[in-house]
Parts: C-alpha cells; sequence; structure tokens
C-alpha cells in the first residue's frame, strides 16, 4: 500500500481525482492538481485529512460542494482560472487557510462564511465579477494581504477597522467613485492600488494611512490632491497619472520622502518653483502634460535620474538641469 504525502499531477487530463485522496494508506499533505480537466470539486477531498496545500488553478471547476467536514490542516487552497460563480458558505470550514487565490473565475458574491477563516493572511480575488465585499470579510483580523482588482465594486463598506494588520491593498479595476471615511483606518497598510476607478477625491481623513510607502491613484478623476496627503510621510512611491491635476499641490511637494513620481497625462501648466526640495526624488514622469517651461530648482534635484518631459510644450535650456 502506498503512503503519499507528496503528489504531483498538474498538466495532465485529470478528470476525476477521488482515486488519489481516498487512498486510506495516502497521508496526502500536498497535491498538485492544476492545469487538468476537472469539472467538480471531488467529495472524495473531505477524507484528506491531512491535506495542507491543494493546487487546483487551471481546471474547469464550477462549483465547490457545501461539505460537512474535512480540510482542517489546509492551509494553502489555489482555484485560480476556473469558473466559479460563488464561495458557498462550506468556505467557513477552511478555519486553518492562510492562503486563498480565486482569481479569473466568474465569482459573483462571496459567502459571509469567509469570516471565519480566521488564520488567512493572503486572499487574492482578482479578475471576478464581484460587485459586494462582505462585511464579515473586512474583520479578518489576521489579513496582511487583499487583492480584489478587476471586479466590479461601485462602493465599498465602511467597516475597515477590523483589518488591523493590512498590509496590501489592491482595489484597482473597479467602478468605485469614492471612498468611506471608516477605509482610513486602515493604520497599517503600506501599499495601496486605486488605479482605474473614477475617484472624483480622497476621504478629508486619508492622511491617517501614515504608514502608506506606495501610493497608486492612476487613471482616476482626481482634480485636486488634499493638504492632507503631506501626512504620508513615509511614501516613497505615488502614482497620479491619467488625471485632471493642473498643478502640483504643495502637500506633494512636502513629500520629503518621495523617490518616485509619475504625473503623466493630466493638464498640468507649470512645476512649483520649490520642486527642488524633493531631494529624494530619483523618478519624474510628467509625459502628456502642458508645461512650457521648468522652474530653476529642478536643477537641485540632486538624486534624479530618470526625467520624463515627452509631450509637452517644452523650450528646454540644458542650464535649468545643471546642478
Amino acid at each position: 500500500m502506498l503512503h503519499l504525502a507528496y503528489v504531483d499531477f498538474s498538466e495532465n487530463e485529470v478528470t476525476d481525482a477521488g482515486l488519489i485522496v481516498s487512498n486510506p494508506g495516502n497521508e496526502l499533505e500536498t497535491l498538485h492538481l492544476e492545469g487538468n480537466q476537472l469539472e467538480t470539486f471531488p467529495l472524495a477531498f473531505q477524507s484528506a485529512q491531512s491535506l495542507v496545500y491543494l493546487h487546483l488553478s487551471s481546471n474547469e471547476i464550477i462549483n465547490i460542494h457545501d461539505f460537512t467536514k474535512g480540510f482542517s490542516f489546509l492551509k494553502t487552497f489555489l482555484l485560480n482560472w476556473n469558473q466559479l460563480e460563488n464561495l458557498p458558505p462550506s468556505i467557513g470550514q477552511f478555519t486553518a487557510l492562510e492562503m486563498l487565490e480565486v482569481e479569473h473565475n466568474q465569482l459573483k458574491e462571496i459567502s459571509p462564511t469567509i469570516g471565519r477563516l480566521t488564520h488567512l493572511s493572503t486572499l487574492k480575488l482578482n479578475d471576478n465579477l464581484i460587485s459586494v465585499l462582505p462585511e464579515s470579510l473586512l474583520q479578518l483580523g489576521g489579513l496582511l494581504e487583499l487583492h480584489v482588482t478587476g471586479n466590479q465594486l461601485k462602493s465599498v463598506p465602511d467597516l475597515w477597522a477590523g483589518l488591523t494588520k493590512l498590509i496590501i491593498l489592491d482595489l484597482s479595476r473597479n467602478q468605485l467613485e469614492s471612498l468611506p471615511q471608516g477605509f482610513c483606518r486602515l493604520g497599517n497598510l503600506k501599499q495601496l492600488n486605486l488605479r482605474e476607478n473614477t475617484i472624483h477625491s480622497l476621504p478629508l481623513n486619508f492622511g491617517q494611512l501614515a504608514q502608506l510607502e506606495m501610493l497608486d491613484l492612476g487613471e482616476n478623476q482626481i482634480s485636486t490632491v488634499m493638504p492632507e496627503i503631506s501626512n504620508l510621510s513615509d511614501l516613497t512611491y505615488l502614482k497620479l497619472d491619467g488625471n485632471l491635476l493642473q498643478l502640483i499641490e504643495p502637500a506633494v511637494v512636502q513629500l520629503s520622502q518621495l523617490e518616485i513620481l509619475e504625473l503623466d497625462g493630466n493638464l498640468i501648466k507649470q512645476l512649483p518653483k520649490d520642486i527642488g526640495n524633493m531631494k529624494k526624488l530619483s523618478y519624474l514622469s510628467l509625459n502628456g502634460n502642458q508645461l512650457k517651461k521648468l522652474p530653476e530648482s529642478i536643477g537641485e534635484l540632486t538624486n534624479l535620474t530618470h526625467l520624463y518631459l515627452d509631450s509637452n510644450f517644452l523650450k528646454i535650456y540644458l542650464r535649468q538641469l545643471k546642478t
């Protein structure tokens, strides 16, 4: 009798994986079945009590059954590139999960029972059809990364305070027009991606996200950067390309740790005279604006190694770039 702990059947033509996990001699901990032809999630998986890692991406799975037992030790569950339309209530039984990926499916809804996954640290739901995030998801206190890019979110709940450890949040490529005040209670957030939404402005308390290091607000409809952004004293990376900005606000110049600033495709006509104060700036991109001249202080950006000024109205003199 075989006593298998690790099995890799990836990139084959498996249609039924029941026999793999139902062997009573097996003590499977890791199972790779990605890139096969599975259409259903085998009920026999319930008997794989010792399973820790399960990879079922790139199959044709339509649904996950409502299980009554099993998966007590499963920590990593990968279901990317299938045809799932929902995460059923049974997802709440995977209580040991630390990583759950369900990208590139047809998900429309997520059961509120996902709030039971108290050990979850990474959740990836990119490129689905999700229009609502259950509030229970926002109470997962151990969550470090939440990725929901490429969905149909028009709004998000106000109750974000429960995600006390969240470091990375990606809500890009949705339909968000605004963010609630409660969003800014994510006190440990370091990376925030809100790219390709229809956001006009940020919450007044946005400056409370004081741990932010990377912020992508590109391809929105922002016309003014609020003064409170200057409170983001750890910010090193800021993207505001593809918006409606007509000038660079003083609050941006006050971001003393900023190293990368992208402002392409706006309506900026002039740069602030004190832009030279941004001493750590190494990458500045202003392609596709309406600049006619550069301030003398641009020559004071002594760490600048990349400067992009394509498609403006500049008549530049080299002396402006001398330090």
